[in-house]
């Protein structure tokens, strides 16, 4: 019998309570002790609801708008409510699920902006606080209610990082761990396995990576009672659970497949394009503070694994304690941290490390209920110094925060919710926009209003899709923004969708100007097949905002669009035996450059270790010397080991707005015509995770002209004149 069942002995009270009404009231409070952990799962789900949804109606104040990240958040609402959804009309890097969520959540209080900011977050937070506890109570079965409640709380409000996909994986995985462990004890049922992959193939709907991480849950599940099995029956019995789910997971992905596009297997295509061309083409740099947050916080966790690992028990019945979890759980860790690896920025490296302190915060809880001493209090006290140590209490639980949004939603009824944004700020679709940023989105949003109907698709360049969405208009292609197709297959999927949607006006933002190359990468270099696209199809309206450009669609364009190319000659220097900081390659030296020529198209094939696939591949660097002797450094993305096509625009990144205009000789004025003479390519070191290359392969160099049919080329105008006549 433990302390709080002598505290609280539901049988004794009965039997010597000096009166029923005593006997009574001691039973309801030991039933409330033992319901602790429901207790608390209410109140955060409570606390939680009223954070959203008791805010106050007025304008939300969002500062400054990047457009990337807003964009495409927005853009996924607001497809929801015009009817089209992630993995069947678009694809992205976020599925269908995620979708529905958001897109309900924002919906709340009328779909706007301001809406999606606002409540947006609401269900996706809600099942993450589901998935924690679910999580909690299926590898902490044998802990005392109190114990599961104070785990929650903490995983909740202090150790939580504000998104839905981890929750889910660590979910998924320890519902692997419980069903391999009925497996391996000789209760298994197939129909649960089947279940289980079901849920497996269900997270690629949350996102491509959410679903990868939760089949690779399993797998490490499987690694972890391999490793600690050492009876043959056992062995036999987890080979077969193995074997089972080899057979339901792609059954039950083909079923979630043809759910979203029936009998095609596009969503997995997109799916698995998406997966294995993120590495390369959205890799960014860690800098070495946060190289040394991640170690000292990785090293913490783990070490507390380690820990744990000390006073193991194969017969505990919190699978918490086990060999298997602690040998999965070191492996599971070590998996998340490719999220951290690959991109590198802060936000990235602390969603990477989140799982391994949810793990680590499981063996913080102590032992079982039906075991005394120390040993089972003194880890809630180490958590407890962490958590006030590292961590501070999430937003959405900040008392002050919480009681100002309950007596919002006490008086929404009662007084008018106020439209008035701070000084400087103005107020737009439900939000307080900064003037620049509401200047811009009103007056390019007003002019798609004005000049399409809501059902015509608007085609986007590069990521502003919020122009479109302010405007009510659904934006066109197969991709949800250009720089997610970085694949071949997802780029030839985008523009399959302009080709059927035929949108009748695209928005082009010009780089320099009115946008900006994520990390560092020039639009055009980073999507040149979707800006060729639009370029050959597409003329200036008028410029709606200063680098924002309006296009209308001109067949007689697309008719008498031609592009030519012309070889030019390549060095015979060999390349660098190293490729260090600094070192360049100089592929091409007195280049007569064509004076109709407008891009540098450089065929080649990079070779890197394999060691790539784990870390990160470092980009390559094209550095342009002109006559002048001025020079121009273009950042690339490039899929390693395969030969492919590195576009160039040999000037300033601002001047591709003007291929736009209907007179071909307005694109390249002379004015700004800049003639390279040579060229040499080297590699950026990000970090310690990016892999120099072994190999580069330099298969042509080419000039690249395009042009229109039957247009007179010296009938040149100055670019710029008459663009805002409408």
């Amino acid at each position: 019998m433990t302390g709080l069942e002598k505290t609280f002995p539901s049988q004794e009270i009965r039997k010597t309570a000096p009166g029923i009404g005593c006997g009574r009231v001691a039973i309801v409070l030991y039933r409330l002790w033992r319901s602790l952990n429901w207790i608390v799962l209410v109140s955060l789900l409570l606390l939680d609801s009223i954070y959203f949804l008791g805010e106050s109606p007025a304008p939300v104040p969002i500062g400054s708008v990047t457009f990337v990240d807003p964009s495409w958040l927005v853009d996924t609402a607001y497809k929801l409510h015009q009817g089209l959804w992630l993995g069947r009309d678009s694809a992205f890097t976020y599925g269908a699920l995620f979708q529905w969520m958001f897109g309900v959540s924002s919906s709340i209080h009328g779909l706007s902006l301001g809406s999606c900011l606002r409540t947006g977050h609401l269900l996706p937070n809600l099942c993450a606080i589901l998935a924690i506890f679910v999580f909690a109570e299926l590898l902490l079965g044998g802990h005392s209610p109190w114990k599961r409640a104070f785990y929650l709380i903490c995983a909740v409000v202090f150790w939580n990082y504000p998104d839905v996909r981890m929750p889910a994986v660590l979910l998924l995985f320890a519902a692997s761990l419980c069903e391999l462990k009925r497996f391996t004890d000789g209760h298994g049922a197939q129909f649960r396995l089947a279940g289980l992959a079901l849920a497996l193939s269900v997270t690629f709907l949350i996102s491509a990576d959410t679903g990868a991480y939760s089949c690779l849950s399993f797998l490490a599940a499987a690694a972890g009672f391999a490793f600690c099995s050492t009876d043959r029956l056992r062995q036999r019995r987890l080979g077969r659970a193995v074997a089972l789910m080899a057979i339901f997971l792609p059954v039950s992905m083909l079923l979630i497949g043809f759910l979203l596009v029936p009998w095609s297997l596009e969503f997995w295509r997109a799916t698995v394009a998406s997966l294995a061309s993120y590495r390369w083409s959205m890799a960014g740099g860690m800098t070495p503070s946060t190289t040394a947050r991640m170690a000292v916080m990785f090293a913490s966790a783990a070490g507390i694994l380690a820990i744990g690992w000390r006073w193991r028990n194969s017969q505990a019945k919190s699978l918490a304690r086990t060999p298997a979890f602690f040998v999965s759980s070191t492996l599971l860790s070590f998996a998340f941290l490719q999220s951290g690896v690959v991109r590198s920025d802060w936000g990235h490296v602390a969603f990477a490390l989140y799982p391994s302190f949810l793990l680590a915060g499981l063996v913080l809880m102590g032992s079982e209920e039906h075991e005394a001493g120390i040993r089972g209090v003194l880890p809630l006290f180490i958590a407890l110094g962490i958590t006030a140590a590292a961590s501070g209490t999430a937003a959405v639980y900040v008392p002050q925060m919480l009681v100002a949004n309950a007596r919002t939603a006490l008086q929404r009824s009662i007084h008018k919710p106020s439209n008035a944004c701070s000084p400087g700020t103005f107020a737009y679709q439900g939000a307080c926009l900064w003037q620049p940023d509401f200047d811009r989105i009103s007056h390019v949003a007003g002019y798609l209003e004005a000049h399409t109907s809501p059902s015509q698709f608007i085609a986007i360049f590069p990521f502003e899709n919020l122009y479109a969405d302010m405007a009510g208009r659904p934006v066109a292609g197969g991709v949800l923004q250009a720089y997610a197709a970085a694949a071949p297959l997802l780029m030839e999927r985008h523009i399959r969708g302009l080709e059927k949607q035929d949108p009748p006006v695209a928005v082009f933002s010009a780089d320099e100007v009115a946008t900006y190359g994520i990390d560092g990468v020039p639009n055009f270099t980073r999507s040149p097949e979707l800006w060729l696209y639009l370029q050959a199809r597409y003329t200036t309206e008028t410029e709606a905002w200063p680098g924002v450009y309006i296009l209308h669609r001109d067949r007689d364009r697309q008719q008498r669009w031609q592009m030519s190319f012309g070889n030019l000659p390549l060095t015979r220097n060999p390349q660098p035996l190293t490729w260090s900081q600094g070192v360049e390659w100089t592929i091409a030296e007195n280049l007569q450059w064509p004076s109709s020529a407008d891009f540098l198209r450089v065929r080649l094939r990079v070779s890197y270790p394999v060691s790539w696939h784990f870390l990160k591949p470092r980009p390559v660097i094209v550095r342009l010397h002109y006559s002048d002797g001025s020079d121009k450094a273009v950042l690339t993305v490039l899929p390693p080991d395969r030969e492919t096509s590195l576009w160039i625009f040999p000037r300033q990144e601002r001047q591709l707005a003007y291929y736009f205009l209907p007179n071909p000789g307005a694109w390249r004025w002379e004015k700004w015509a800049k003639a390279p003479v040579s060229l040499a390519i080297g590699f950026k070191r990000f970090d310690w995770a990016s892999v120099r290359p072994k190999r580069a392969e330099i298969l042509s160099l080419q000039a690249a002209t395009v042009s229109l049919r039957g247009s007179l080329d010296n009938a040149a105008q100055m670019p710029g004149e008459g663009l805002r006549s409408k």
